[in-house]
Formats: C-alpha cells, sequence, structure tokens
C-alpha cells in the first residue's frame, strides 16, 4: 500500500531540489480490534510527509510548479496558524481552512499521540528556512494532548463491571453496619459535606469578586486623591494670585488719601470695577 501511494506522488526539479515534492503525502491506518465479548477498540496512523516551504526566488518555479509552491505553501501557512492557536488555548481552530488541516485534525488537537521529524540542511545560503523549520517544531512541540484508549464496551462487559461495582457496595453496606453504624445517616453525610464543599466554592468565588472590586475601588481612590491635590494646588496658586492683587489694590488705596491725587482714586475705581464686574 505505501508503494502504491509513493508511485502517485510527483515530484519536478526546482533550483533547490532535483526531486521535490510537488504535494504533501499522507497514508491514514484504521485499525480494528474485537474481542470474543463484542467490545471493539479503535485506532487511527497517520505517516505524513510535509512537503518544505519554498521560496520563489531560490527555487526558481514556473508555471504548473509555481501554482504547486503556491498551494504548499498556503496550506503550510494554515496548518502553522492552527497550530498556534492550539498552543494559546484557542477554542476557534481553523481546522477546515486546508484540506491538509482537515485531515490532520485529530492527531493536532484530538486523542492522539503526535512525532514530529524535521530535516534541516547546513548551507549557510538556506540558514532562514533552517530558522523557521526550528521555530514550527518548537511551536508544534508545546501542543498538549492527553491520548486515552477508544473503547466501545459491550453490554456483556457493561453488565460485569456494573455487577462488580454492586458487589463493592454491598461489602461497604455489610462493613458499616458490622461498625453499629446506619448506611443512610453515611450518606446523608457524605451529601451534606459534598453540598458543603459546593458552598465553600461558591463563598471562595465570591470573596475573590469581592476583592478584585477592592482592588479597582482603591485603584479609583488613589486616582481621586491624586486629582484632589492637584485641585489643592492650583486652589492655593489662585489665592496667591489674588492675594498679590488684593495687596496691590490697598497700596494703591493708600496713596489715594491724598486729595490732590483724583487720577489715582479714578484708576482704583476702575479696576475695582473691572474685579466685581461691574
Amino acid at each position: 500500500m505505501l508503494a502504491l501511494g509513493n508511485s502517485r506522488r510527483k515530484v519536478a526539479g526546482t533550483g533547490l531540489n532535483l526531486r521535490s515534492s510537488r504535494s504533501h503525502t499522507i497514508f491514514i491506518l484504521d485499525m480494528e480490534t474485537r474481542k470474543s465479548d463484542q467490545s471493539c477498540t479503535t485506532s487511527t496512523l497517520n505517516l505524513v510527509d510535509l512537503a518544505g516551504s519554498e521560496r520563489i526566488s531560490k527555487t526558481g518555479a514556473e508555471g504548473t510548479t509555481l501554482k504547486e509552491a503556491q498551494r504548499i505553501n498556503q496550506s503550510l501557512s494554515t496548518l502553522g496558524l492552527v497550530i498556534s492557536k492550539l498552543v494559546k488555548g484557542d477554542t476557534n481552530i481553523p481546522y477546515r481552512d486546508s484540506t491538509l488541516t482537515r485531515l490532520l485534525k485529530d492527531s493536532l488537537g484530538g486523542n492522539a499521540k503526535t512525532c514530529l521529524i524535521c530535516t534541516m540542511s547546513r548551507r549557510a545560503d538556506l540558514v532562514e528556512e533552517t530558522y523557521q523549520t526550528l521555530e514550527f517544531a518548537s511551536r508544534a512541540r508545546a501542543i498538549k494532548s492527553k491520548a486515552k484508549c477508544n473503547v466501545q464496551r459491550s453490554i456483556e462487559e457493561l453488565e460485569r463491571i456494573v455487577k462488580g461495582l454492586q458487589k463493592q457496595v454491598d461489602s461497604l453496606v455489610i462493613a458499616i453496619k458490622n461498625k453499629g453504624l446506619d448506611p443512610v445517616n453515611i450518606l446523608d453525610v457524605f451529601t451534606k459535606n459534598k453540598n458543603i464543599n459546593k458552598e465553600i466554592v461558591y463563598n471562595e468565588g465570591k470573596i475573590i469578586t469581592k476583592l478584585d472590586d477592592n482592588k479597582v475601588n482603591e485603584l479609583e481612590l488613589e486616582q481621586n486623591n491624586i486629582k484632589i491635590v492637584e485641585l489643592d494646588a492650583k486652589i492655593d496658586a489662585l489665592k496667591e494670585t489674588h492675594l498679590f492683587e488684593l495687596d496691590a489694590l490697598e497700596r494703591e488705596l493708600e496713596a489715594s488719601k491724598d486729595p490732590n491725587n483724583h487720577q489715582l482714586v479714578q484708576k482704583i475705581a476702575e479696576n475695582c470695577n473691572e474685579k466685581t464686574g461691574v
């Protein structure tokens, strides 16, 4: 099967590689194991050979080869975006934006174990491509997944599990009665403790919310205090200005006591009118 799939793989020569892959290669193997009790275990193996991203200026691709390179780069870009969102824990993952990510959905963010092998070049003129490959691998490595066994249990197996659990319950009831305790009362205590724990968690949430609100209020109070200090400074400045003006008016008034200084008296009157707005 691998040989048949590989025979359909298209390659072409470019400025960097005489046998450059013109598409990604994906081999999917579905396996299923059934037991005598009709329980079933399923698994899927995805073998993927990604075509490398290409810089047109280096490969010199033209015509059909150029279009293939553009599609390869676009699918790899979508794959990188999917990996970045998975690492960030985003819930909106664009699996459907490309055929590649749609096929690899379970391998990337599902119930799977994933292994990534990267190939790089030691050539100095390809150092940028090598760096991008390592960066891609670093992001992919940060994806966290928990693989679990895909088992579809038969009715007979489920019945055996239920009977086993029932036996455990009966054994516990007998042990409790032997100690002179009432199983019903113990169950009530467990239920009450569970409800109390729920209330504790709920109250802790309310306390955390109130603490956050208090922090916000403290910040607002601090900002208001700063504004009050600024206003006090402005008021003091205004007081000093008016006191200086008042002092000047008093000096002018003292000078106006001279009966021969009619012009100065007239000036004081005009200043008073301007200050009072009359």
